[in-house]
């Protein structure tokens, strides 16, 4: 074998070290989320349509909120590489603020979703599962819309360990 044919095979045997671990988590993942339906299709016919308007509602407004994060780590990069680092903060303060509001609105619209289904003419007897549902997971709106405003300053490549120190020193 030529050196050419080594180096190869030494990629290939590379890249399926990484491949197959992520392939075979996504395998299980796929499995799970498919047991899970057909856990639910046991239930009836009834939570098996519920469970698919809970999944779809949920990931549009899951989408519509986070989308409005993804400006603030655009401005966390755009300020960092001007090295403004004390308008970080603000910023961070800024996001949080944001994350409140739009985690309350959240919550709120949680709380009312069915009036909302229903006005889209969804079926009351779908309707009355998804409000369970919103009801018990509105809770975390809050916390999930924090989350993602101060991932979405971090994820600005504001990382290293010398500009986390510099933007908590901000911070404080």
């Amino acid at each position: 074998m030529n050196n050419g044919a080594i180096a190869t095979r030494a990629l290939i045997l590379r890249v399926l070290k990484l491949v197959l671990p992520m392939t075979g988590s996504r395998l299980i993942q796929i499995m799970s989320n498919f047991i899970g339906i057909v856990m639910l299709a046991h239930l009836g016919h009834t939570v098996l349509a519920a469970s698919n308007l809970i999944s779809i509602s949920f990931v549009f407004v899951l989408v519509v909120i986070t989308s409005l994060f993804y400006s603030v780590s655009v401005v966390t990069g755009q300020i960092y590489g001007a090295e403004r680092f004390n308008q970080i903060a603000v910023l961070v303060q800024q996001a949080i603020l944001l994350s409140l509001i739009l985690g309350s609105l959240t919550i709120l619209l949680f709380w009312r979703i069915d009036h909302v289904l229903l006005l889209f003419h969804q079926d009351p007897k779908l309707v009355y599962y998804v409000e369970i549902f919103f009801h018990a997971v509105s809770w975390a709106a809050i916390s999930a819309a924090a989350f993602v405003a101060t991932w979405a300053t971090v994820a600005a490549d504001v990382s290293s360990p010398a500009s986390t120190r510099r933007l908590v020193s901000l911070t404080a």
